[in-house]
């Protein structure tokens, strides 16, 4: 028994290797880079987004006590909020009735028509970015204040890119969830009321910390189980010709099964398996595709 233990390893080493570098692959995200706790997490976000709040309001509360005398802002525009508010992603409009009398920045596309927002504030999508606007009311004129979440632009490049807000020391592949969801990271006011969600990305447009181990132990699953199953194929007592068609076979069906799986999720959901810099219909539709594809071939090629 111990003898035919000692025959087996040996020859299954590659197998067994596979199987290993597939279960790290598998848990390499949970064990080494786990997302933080939801509640815990929530917590942290609304003690730096109470601190913003604080200054935001004060500064809303020091432009509408200058609004009577401002001359339509004109005293506000000598006043400027300045670039320390700016840099922590702070900003400010005043409205007449619908004409926009004074904003802080031009990074920001202010609405020149007041609108109706609710006392503990609203998150709102701007062409920019996802703020979160506050609102105050001195006599004819409408303060807004802006705090900016995430810059969040339709096109990127290596000028712009969409990205949280330092302050908030969030990763840039969360996203920002407007509505309440139970799954996602909730940001509550210590009234209960909800601000906003933060969900990490799980869809192939992103990138995570686990994504290049990851890659690496799938890549020697794949090489170590094809490299075994060209030895059995090999040992086989069959024509080169049928042993050519069972690699063949073999191919096409682990490349359509990892397709369908798409399993690691830290693997598949990365960039270098989103259709960004390569696509062929659905059987290639990706760069990792690609080079599943050409391994593949090359293992074909070998048989």
């Amino acid at each position: 028994m111990l003898k035919q233990a000692r025959n087996i390893i040996p020859r299954y080493a590659l197998l067994i290797t596979a199987h290993l570098a597939l279960f790290c692959a598998l848990g390499i995200g949970t064990l080494f880079y786990s997302e933080p706790g939801q509640k815990s997490e929530g917590e942290r976000i609304f003690r730096v987004f109470e601190g913003k709040e604080k200054t935001i309001r004060a500064e809303m509360e020091r432009i509408g006590n200058k609004l009577p005398k401002s001359g339509k802002g004109k005293e506000l525009w000598l006043e400027a909020a300045g670039t320390e508010q700016e840099f922590h992603g702070l900003f400010y409009s005043v409205s007449l009735h619908d004409s926009l009398v004074y904003w802080s920045s031009s990074l920001v596309a202010f609405d020149h028509k007041a609108e109706q927002i609710r006392q503990e504030g609203i998150i709102k999508k701007l062409p920019t970015g996802w703020f979160y606007i506050f609102s105050k009311q001195v006599d004819e004129y409408t303060v807004f204040g802006y705090m900016l979440i995430k810059r969040d632009f339709p096109y990127q490049n290596r000028y712009i890119q969409s990205s949280f807000q330092e302050d908030f020391k969030l990763s840039d592949q969360c996203e920002i969830i407007a509505e309440q969801n139970p799954e996602t990271i909730q940001v509550f006011c210590q009234e209960g009321k909800f601000h906003f969600g933060i969900q990490y990305k799980n869809k192939q447009n992103g990138s995570s910390q686990a994504e290049i181990p990851a890659f690496i132990l799938f890549m020697l699953f794949v090489v170590l189980l094809s490299a075994q199953m060209h030895r059995t194929i090999c040992d086989l007592r069959l024509a080169t010709t049928v042993k050519f068609l069972i690699s063949i076979s073999f191919a096409a069906s682990f490349y359509l099964l990892l397709n369908y799986l798409k399993l690691p999720a830290e693997v598949y959901s990365g960039k270098l398996f989103a259709p960004f810099h390569f696509a062929w219909g659905r059987a290639l539709s990706s760069m990792g595709d690609y080079l599943l594809l050409s391994l593949f071939l090359l293992y074909i090629a070998q048989s």
